[in-house]
């Protein structure tokens, strides 16, 4: 039994599809035929004016935002204490 003739076998013997060759021949044939299609000129513009318009840039950047030396220390303050807090509550366990 050869390769084709298993495969006929899994076909059920239908004899309306063409031999293998022939089917590939056509399925590459459409396919080359799908990949020249391109969407036609009026299509494209239809979509491409229905797409809203991009959103305006800012006129002014935003200032990145920078923080005063008086509110790091009381940043730096209140993250000592938690952790003195928490250093304390970890040696009473």
């Amino acid at each position: 039994m050869t390769h084709d003739d298993r495969e006929t076998g899994v076909r059920g013997e239908e004899s309306d599809l063409p031999p293998d060759s022939e089917l590939w021949k056509k399925i590459n044939s459409e396919t080359e035929m799908l990949r020249r299609r391109t969407t036609p000129m009026y299509v494209q513009q239809r979509i491409l004016s229905s797409l809203p318009d991009p959103p305006a840039k800012a006129q002014q950047q935003a200032r990145p935002t920078k923080l005063s030396q008086g509110i790091i220390g009381v940043i730096v303050i209140a993250m000592l204490i938690v952790g003195l807090l928490l250093g304390m509550v970890l040696r009473v366990q």
